[in-house]
């Protein structure tokens, strides 16, 4: 039997819950590479928590390592301390304070050396940037390093910046954030992008011996049930995480500016709101409408997918990778969305996918799709997509065999 290459991977977000788009993504990679890998994993947790990580990422690896938080601390001086120091670190270089503490105090390179006791490692994944300054000390133990970057986070950076910041500091925040970013790509030896077009920017803004793999976010198809939509009932949804202002205000404008047109069609048109921690002002948004349901977090999503027509999801920013929608469409329905919505994501639109930009054009595509019947049709091209390019099989685990490759060889 050939012995798999040994592979480190340092992170700060763990594979569960798997409630999250961020926990999602470590949870398949990890998966998809213990097939071609002996992994050990490297991160930390709150004190009293540390058992507990440490057995639950048993099933992900062969050994795990679990640090004692350095940052989060129960001693309340100690706290209050780490706190001002992140909030100082961020205002004076732009960067967030999860950069702080990820690289300052939990994955300091003599943290590091202590808990990997000499041991070394064919392969190290990094998830996310933000311990980039390691990448220099594994190269030296002859070791290759990759970065899975989740996405680039300037440009999130970039839409989700606190607004009340005078505007020069804000300027100044992000093009600092923005240039320590791109300029740290190439401390690595290869890079994960998430979808096409940001493949293609890391690729020009990296040096040439960086190697760039792409690996979209998969999910796994076995989890959602195709249901055709002739028994659905008359309704559309919203869905995505409200713990977010951007997914909020989204939900808000379906419901104002979407939802009261649609209706004059179809007076008992249900508006169902799905995603987790939705906030009081929605709520009350939506309280005297009695077809318009603000869910909250839903653990089993199958069944409100085929009790719905469409899903709508307005989205701003070419960033990333939305998993809602793969999701949605995995379960054979049909996505209503903005162009940004699936930028770099590969994509084949009316075939389960239409695209809107503006209120009105939501609304003339909704209403286009429930005077014609084509819920069920669409719904059905929409799941064959999903088959074709989005299983774990197709994305993660295609992904990790490729790296696996440039490894060994």
């Amino acid at each position: 039997m050939t012995k798999k290459p040994k592979l480190l991977v340092i992170t700060h977000v763990l594979p569960f819950p798997l409630s999250a788009g961020q926990n999602l993504r470590v949870h398949y990679s990890l998966l998809a590479a213990k097939e071609d890998f002996d992994i050990t994993i490297l991160t930390f947790a709150k004190s009293e928590n540390v058992d507990d990580v440490r057995r639950k990422l048993q099933t992900y690896c062969n050994i795990a390592i679990v640090l004692k938080s350095a940052y989060n601390v129960n001693n309340k001086i100690d706290k209050v301390i780490n706190k001002i120091s992140a909030k100082i670190y961020s205002d004076l270089t732009g960067l967030k304070e999860s950069n702080y503490y990820i690289s300052k105090k939990e994955f300091t390179l003599n943290r590091i050396k202590s808990a990997l006791k000499g041991e070394h490692f064919d392969l190290v994944l990094f998830e996310y940037w933000h311990a980039w300054h390691l990448a220099s000390y594994f190269k030296e133990q002859g070791s290759r390093t990759i970065c899975d970057t989740n996405n680039i986070l300037w440009q999130t950076y970039k839409v989700q910046y606190d607004k009340n910041y005078p505007s020069f500091i804000k300027k100044y925040h992000f093009n600092n954030y923005k240039s320590i970013e791109e300029k740290v790509w190439s401390k690595f030896d290869a890079i994960i992008a998430i979808n096409r077009e940001e493949e293609s920017y890391i690729i020009r803004n990296v040096n040439v011996n960086t190697k760039v793999f792409h690996i979209a976010m998969g999910i796994d198809i076995s989890k959602w049930k195709y249901q055709d939509k002739k028994n659905a009932e008359l309704a559309i949804a919203y869905y995505g995480g409200l713990g977010t202002k951007h997914n909020v205000e989204s939900a808000k404008m379906i419901f104002s500016d979407v939802l009261p047109s649609l209706r004059a069609d179809y007076p008992n048109l249900k508006y169902y709101i799905i995603g987790s921690n939705p906030p009081d002002s929605l709520i009350k948004l939506t309280e005297s409408d009695k077809n318009a349901i603000v869910t909250g977090f839903v653990a089993d999503l199958n069944e409100t997918f085929h009790n719905t027509m469409i899903v709508l999801i307005p989205w701003v920013g070419t960033y990333g990778f939305r998993s809602r929608i793969i999701e949605v469409m995995a379960s054979g329905t049909l996505v209503i969305c903005s162009k940004d919505a699936i930028s770099g994501m590969e994509l084949e639109v009316d075939k389960g996918l239409m695209i809107a930009s503006t209120p009105a054009e939501f609304i003339n595509k909704t209403l286009q799709v429930l005077k014609e019947g084509e819920a069920s049709i669409q719904g059905k091209f929409a799941r064959e997509q999903v088959e074709n390019k989005f299983t774990f099989e197709n994305t993660y685990v295609k992904g990790f065999k490729e790296i696996q490759k440039w490894i060994v060889k």
